[in-house]
């Protein structure tokens, strides 16, 4: 499979336009194509605290409508 970008921050505080700003600037390291989003989870959540959700890039999305 192909290497993901990677991002390791200490706090997630952007605002849900900010996040998605972010995720339509990324690339596939591999090829430089444009990632089709980006997964944020907790670096060491507790039990109970988990946290996973994807932030999606419209451009990748529009792109690649059938």
């Amino acid at each position: 499979s192909m290497p993901q970008p990677k991002l390791e921050l200490g706090k997630f505080d952007w605002t849900i336009d900010e996040a998605v700003e972010i995720s339509s600037k990324l690339k596939y390291n591999q090829n430089q194509k444009p990632a089709e989003g980006m997964v944020v989870r907790n670096i060491t959540p507790k039990p109970g605290n988990e946290i996973s959700f994807k932030v999606l890039n419209n451009k990748f999305l529009l792109k690649n409508d059938d």
